[in-house]
């Protein structure tokens, strides 16, 4: 284990506005689906949450008495990538006492079998942008929700049962990764295609753009970097077997590395050559007979605060790790059902049973 060098990679990027009276409705179906071959698109029995064995222990949290706040509420005009940028911090945007419904538009058409919504939408200038099961992708007026363009990226075969992948943009194109196994660069004002390479393995989210660079986990566990013309960097392989599609997995990237949750529970550091820093195996330090250990839904994706750099497996644990050398400095025995808010002070999430929780940032004690 080596710390990491201070090699700058990106700044943060800019995120969403506050929109919250905008939805968009996602519609896909649910249907479970037979197993295939990885390498013909992404399928996959989904499991209900009951059908995980999981052991009926009482966790022991450590609690202090604390009032939690939050700092001032920042207004975004952007939401370029998964959980608003490249480190997943989503902060704390200003918020209508009275929501109202602006507008809504399906993105998807007939219920197919095996077509399953796994991208959330991007806000980027004055248009919203979406993925639909379909691969069919959709740039719509963010004032009135009225559509400005569609572009479908036809799959070479026209199979069904894929899902996976998810968007990113900048300024000029809007970057797309697919469970088909593709990676498209778009233009975003257009919705021409640009360009297309060929992922080694169906996507498993959406890429993570930090500093010129996509960041793209595919099915197999690997984790892939583009260039924004296309262009394969490198690939770093898996060192275990992939035993979840569902979960996300883009990495969190902050200047001092890129950090990856594989999917059989590794996280990893890398460097920007791809090289690896550091290792921590969250799977085998977990409780024994954790069903999370076989199955690593991972629903929340990791984030990266300062130094510190926060994984929650959503079945039994979140854990913060130092950015420099991969040491826990401490564990939270219950994982986050999604991507945990985070201020200075708190950690704010929510768990498998239904609770909003908050946790003191710098030592996991719940509030």
């Amino acid at each position: 284990m080596r710390p990491f060098s201070s090699v700058p990679l990106i700044s943060p990027l800019a995120a969403l506005t506050c929109a919250l009276s905008l939805i968009l409705v996602l519609s896909a179906c649910n249907t479970p689906l037979n197993q295939q071959d990885p390498s013909q698109g992404v399928s996959a029995e989904v499991l209900a949450e009951s059908d995980l064995a999981l052991p009926n222990l009482a966790p022991t949290i450590k609690t202090v008495t604390r009032r939690p706040a939050l700092p001032p509420p920042q207004a975004r005009t952007n939401w370029s990538q998964a959980a608003g940028g490249a480190r997943h911090l989503t902060g704390h945007a200003p918020y209508s006492n009275a929501p109202s419904l602006a507008w809504t538009f399906a993105i998807s058409g007939p219920m197919r079998r095996g077509r399953i919504t796994t991208s959330g939408p991007l806000i980027m200038g004055d248009r919203a942008y979406a993925l639909s099961p379909d691969l069919i992708v959709y740039a719509l007026d963010l004032t009135s929700g009225k559509l400005v363009w569609q572009q479908a990226l036809v799959d070479h075969d026209g199979r069904d049962g894929l899902f996976g992948g998810g968007l990113a943009a900048d300024n000029r194109r809007l970057y797309v990764s697919t469970g088909a196994g593709h990676l498209h660069g778009l233009d975003r004002i257009s919705g021409e295609i640009d360009w297309t390479s060929d992922l080694p393995s169906p996507a498993r989210a959406g890429p993570t753009l930090a500093s010129g660079v996509l960041y793209v986990s595919d099915l197999t566990g690997q984790l892939s970097a583009y260039s924004l013309e296309g262009a394969h960097l490198w690939t770093h392989e898996s060192q275990g077997a992939s035993l979840s599609t569902l979960s996300p997995s883009a990495p969190a990237v902050s200047e001092n590395g890129i950090y990856y949750v594989q999917p059989n529970g590794l996280v990893s550091a890398l460097l920007p050559d791809g090289q690896e820093g550091w290792q921590f195996d969250s799977a085998s330090q977990g409780p024994a007979g954790d069903a999370s250990n076989i199955i690593t839904a991972a629903r929340a994706l990791p984030v990266v605060d300062h130094n510190t750099l926060l994984v929650s497996r959503w079945a039994n644990r979140t854990l913060a790790l130092s950015t420099n050398l991969g040491e826990l400095m401490w564990e939270f025995p219950m994982g986050a059902t999604s991507t945990p808010a985070v201020t200075n002070q708190f950690i704010f999430m929510v768990t498998k049973d239904g609770a909003l929780r908050a946790l003191e940032r710098q030592t996991g004690a719940q509030i």
